[in-house]
């Protein structure tokens, strides 16, 4: 699958899960189903949203749970390109409690990264981590005559969970950390949901050389005189020459910079790719938003600070 197809994917899953709608999914998961983790239920629920974003935005995928098999298991949620059906981006999900990562248990969360994420090549690793006050808990599920309570699970010293997390994410090398800024709900009791985006790190590779992107300046250079279907062409050519430099965290990366035309300048290298990548997947939400991009000179501004910041 495309780098841009793949961000594209990742910037509307992050936006689904920061959504109102997916927070009243989760009420109603742990309304319902408060006993139990809940992996699949998220899961499903989640799949439900993606699939819902396909249908407004008139997007030829699909998702799907529990496919394909890979080495006899099941991946998770895959979401298949129905224009060419080899083209999937998979995911794989862990839902787990804050006292699946005391000390004694991290050599176990490691081992499942390993295999969830690198061993079935997976596109996205997606843990979620539920918190909640064990006695406010406690006394709801007795209240319901429930004898065993999963805040068993959490007995011991929970007090380090979100180090040794990080922790353990940082030795995953080639990938990239995405931390969701915690979800709070209040039924049955005051419930938080924790969820981290394990992606595969998207930065510029030393021997991937940007002679795809210049060759776009002697056109660009002349773009007043183009005709529509010139600037279609060349608005695939752009996205094809920034295949390998798409960047995932581009939003972290521009966040608190001015990208106006008049500061490019000022824009270092990984800023610069960054910016090219968030132009191109705008463009899958604003129509025509690449032809203006470029109509306007920004891109050719970008291209060449980026040859000047290269050599």
């Amino acid at each position: 699958m495309r780098k841009d197809t793949k961000e594209l994917l990742l910037t509307a899953l992050k936006t689904i899960v920061a959504s109102n709608e997916f927070r009243e999914s989760l009420l109603e998961i742990n309304e319902n189903f408060f006993n139990l983790k809940q992996e699949s239920h998220i899961r499903n629920v989640l799949l439900i949203h993606i699939n819902n974003f396909f249908k407004e935005k008139i997007l030829n995928y699909k998702a799907i749970s529990e496919h394909p098999r890979i080495n006899n298991t099941r991946i998770d949620l895959s979401i298949v390109n129905l224009d060419s059906l080899d083209d999937i981006f998979k995911i794989e999900f862990k839902f787990q409690l804050i006292g699946d990562y005391k000390r004694g248990n991290i050599i176990y969360r490691k081992n499942e990264i390993a295999y969830d994420f690198n061993n079935k090549k997976s596109d996205l690793f997606i843990l979620i981590v539920i918190e909640w006050d064990d006695s406010e808990k406690l006394k709801f599920d007795k209240a319901c005559g429930l004898e065993k309570s999963l805040i068993n699970f959490n007995k011991g010293n929970t007090n380090h969970w979100r180090d040794a997390i990080n922790l353990l994410f940082s030795d995953v090398h080639t990938s990239e950390l995405y931390e969701h800024e915690r979800i709070e709900i209040y039924k049955p009791y005051k419930t938080l949901y924790h969820f981290y985006f394990l992606s595969q790190r998207c930065e510029k590779q030393s021997n991937v050389p940007y002679d795809k992107l210049f060759k776009l300046l002697p056109f660009l250079e002349k773009v007043q005189e183009l005709q529509l279907t010139e600037y279609e062409l060349l608005i695939n050519q752009f996205i094809n020459a920034m295949d390998k430099h798409m960047c995932s965290n581009y939003d972290e990366i521009l966040a608190d910079v001015n990208t106006s035309a008049e500061q490019l300048q000022n824009l270092t290298e990984k800023q610069l790719l960054a910016f090219l990548t968030a132009a191109i997947l705008r463009d899958r939400f604003i129509d025509w938003y690449l032809k203006d991009f470029i109509k306007s000179g920004t891109l050719l501004l970008a291209l060449k600070e980026l040859q000047y910041k290269a050599n």
